[in-house]
């Protein structure tokens, strides 16, 4: 049985990859991760603020300086015999783009582009964001040949649109999706909380829905981030149309070696499906996606509206 995939030019043993996360800080998870059966590793992302010439104190929340990040990620590809993923969090132009090439240098064997950015004054039109978005892609590829995947938001006016200038300003890939700070509201003290909670399988709808919407859309790869946790939601996001699938809380909530579990569920699934590869089972349910836009369409949003009140009366 084959579960080898390709993603973002990237041949991997399967399509499961441990993305950006803490536990890419420790030498020895990331040789756990690959252990457990983990096919790539994104590394957590160096943010645009830590390289803005603030001084080295100013530096204290981050767990590596810019610098350190660049060793550890050299320190992986040294011990590690899987491919790593650098990533990089941005939002707007300037001389961090330089670090790309950095992360090139010291082995990296993809870039991950984590466009994190909330507008908040109204100044700022749709379209200027998303051109901000396609400079930032076009100047790093200016500084790399590496391939370059970009993290998307769900929240954008019109997603296939903006897949598509993206790979016109030289991403190889998506990754659907990354996910915001909610801070929530303390009524005693008047204070925000800033919390960021582990994801659930009900977040992989979302994606489910953005993956089958794109796949015959765009040639980009796309890459599955978000509600991940059994093997079931694996197999969903390849149905749907993931050439690989981003494990973080999961991991967080059960260790390296749920991988494993995730593996056999898979391979448990393709024989019982007598698919004899990932690959088979991705080209083989193109029905699933062809579904996909009635899904979600406004007539079958209204039949569901309808069958519930039927239901509830």
């Amino acid at each position: 049985m084959n579960l080898s995939t390709q993603y973002l030019g990237l041949h991997l043993k399967n399509p499961i990859v441990a993305g950006a996360s803490p536990l890419s800080f420790s030498l020895e998870m990331a040789k756990r991760l690959e252990e457990a059966g983990a096919a790539a590793i994104v590394m957590h992302s160096l943010f645009e603020e830590q390289l803005s010439g603030l001084p080295q104190q100013s530096l204290a929340p981050y767990h590596f300086t810019p610098e350190q990040y660049i060793q550890h990620l050299r320190a992986l590809k040294r011990e590690l015999s899987i491919p790593v993923i650098a990533s990089l969090n941005s939002v707007r132009e300037g001389a961090w783009v330089r670090y790309a090439q950095y992360m090139q240098d010291a082995g990296a064997d993809a870039l991950e582009i984590n466009l994190y950015y909330l507008p908040r004054t109204d100044n700022e039109s749709s379209s200027i964001v998303e051109q901000r978005a396609f400079q930032i892609v076009r100047l790093v590829r200016q500084f790399v040949s590496i391939p370059i995947a970009v993290k998307l938001s769900p929240w954008i006016t019109s997603l296939p649109q903006f897949a598509h200038r993206l790979e016109e300003a030289g991403a190889s890939g998506l990754v659907l999706f990354n996910r915001f700070v909610q801070p929530d509201i303390d009524i005693k003290t008047f204070k925000t909380i800033p919390k960021l909670d582990l994801t659930t399988p009900e977040d992989l709808l979302i994606r489910l829905h953005w993956l089958a919407a794109l796949h015959s859309r765009t040639r980009l790869d796309l890459s599955a981030s978000g509600g991940v946790h059994g093997a079931n939601d694996v197999i969903k996001a390849i149905v749907a149309g993931a050439r690989s699938v981003q494990l973080v809380s999961t991991l967080m909530l059960n260790g390296p070696d749920h991988i494993k579990t995730l593996l056999e569920g898979l391979k448990d699934w393709l024989t019982l499906n007598n698919f004899p590869s990932v690959d088979e089972a991705r080209t083989r349910v193109d029905t699933l996606r062809r579904d996909a836009d009635k899904a979600t369409g406004r007539e079958n949003y209204i039949r569901i509206i309808h069958n519930w009140e039927r239901q509830h009366s």
